[in-house]
């Protein structure tokens, strides 16, 4: 083992202590798995060495313990090398990466397990393999909203962002002001209350407003087709970037989006749902103002 330590130090990619020691501690946790790991070894064809090389029942698998910023560009083009070898590849968070995250890299490091999305991370304390599942989005906290809760905070924090201009919400605000609207008076299908994984570079809320404010200017009975619909509502959005996922488990955490909007603005009597196509029945209702809709939230 001690021959293996000196191996991981000599050959280390990373500098930061903490992945030193994650290395070696995930070394010697797949030898005891039996899974025959390599410490970095080369892979010409793709002129890249992998953290650990171990085979699982007969299978390769690159298992990276990442400490320090990679982009989502550069972890793409990492998973599509070793994806190039038939190789499968897993990555495993440092103790940084639990400090500091952010939407943007919860999603950038989303593996799935058991059809569920995830982060992996390798605690140094414990010496193994800790899956997180709890980085779903509005309630991203241990503390219980009702509905009305999320409603009421996801208001105010709109109010906060009118009274600031913040730049980021100035084309949503303008185009509500233009429609006769204050943003933040919109309508209580706006707001999202079911967890969903966090794939939206602005928030499921800017996301559900931007497509509220499109719908403003359709015409009510209008129809679509459900694949129309569904792209409709996704070229809305600016999805992040999950460059662990296939395309068909990111499809479908995608997807999980739309399902629900699209259920909400039925159950509101906003759209009618048939077999094949999506009919919209009138516009979603706003309030006259944020004050008479607080009002109604604390009632």
């Amino acid at each position: 083992m001690h021959t293996g330590k000196v191996k991981i130090v000599a050959a280390a990619k990373e500098k930061h202590p903490s992945h030193l020691l994650g290395k070696e501690q995930i070394y010697e946790w797949a030898q005891q798995r039996g899974w025959e790991p390599q410490l970095e070894p080369y892979l010409k064809p793709i002129a890249q060495r992998p953290d650990i090389l171990v085979h699982i029942h007969g299978q390769p698998m690159a298992l990276e313990f990442q400490c320090s910023p990679l982009s989502a560009q550069r972890l793409q083009e990492r998973n599509d090398g070793y994806h190039s070898m038939g190789i499968g590849v897993y990555w495993l968070l440092g103790p940084t990466y639990r400090r500091h995250l952010r939407e943007g890299i919860i999603s950038q490091f989303t593996q799935m397990s058991e059809g569920q999305p995830h982060l992996a991370f390798w605690r140094l304390d414990l010496k193994r393999v800790e899956i997180c599942h709890d980085y779903s989005m509005p309630a991203y906290t241990n503390r219980i909203f009702t509905p009305n809760d999320l409603r009421l905070s996801q208001t105010q924090k709109l109010q906060r962002h009118m009274h600031y201009l913040d730049r980021l919400w100035r084309p949503l605000v303008q185009r509500a002001y233009i429609a006769g609207h204050q943003l933040s008076a919109c309508p209580l299908v706006a707001h999202p209350t079911v967890p969903h994984w966090p794939l939206l570079e602005h928030g499921e809320l800017y996301w559900r407003l931007s497509i509220i404010l499109r719908l403003a200017i359709c015409h009510p009975g209008i129809i679509w087709n459900k694949e129309e619909w569904c792209r409709w509502l996704l070229q809305r959005g600016h999805w992040l970037p999950t460059p662990c996922l296939s395309a068909n488990s990111r499809q479908q955490l995608i997807n999980q989006f739309v399902d629900q909007f699209t259920v909400e603005l039925a159950k509101t009597g906003v759209i009618k749902c048939e077999k094949d196509t999506i009919q919209l029945l009138h516009l979603p209702q706003w309030f006259d103002n944020d004050v008479e809709k607080i009002r109604h939230l604390l009632n």
